[in-house]
């Protein structure tokens, strides 16, 4: 889940994603009690909050650590990718 609202971050540009904490874990195909869990526990730490249809990242180091380390390897490939799109050009 941390992995998704990471992703979810970079592509909304912000801090403030418009979705509740269950839809995070629908395309995972994880059961909405389970991703209801997890979402606690992650406010509960201080990384994020959520509020009527909103999910609010609030402490993004704090999620990132919570993330899989393909998060990170995933995004230095896409800025390689990136800075390489740019310097064809």
């Amino acid at each position: 889940m941390s992995r998704r609202l990471l992703y979810a971050r970079d592509l909304h540009d912000g801090d403030i994603l418009p979705a509740a904490p269950a839809d995070a874990g629908t395309r995972d195909r994880c059961a909405t009690q389970c991703v209801s869990m997890v979402a606690h526990v992650l406010r509960e730490a201080g990384a994020i909050g959520y509020s009527r249809g909103k999910i609010g990242i609030q402490n993004l180091e704090a999620l990132r650590a919570t993330s899989c380390e393909c998060y990170d390897t995933v995004k230095s490939g896409r800025s390689g990718l990136s800075e390489h799109r740019e310097s064809a050009r």
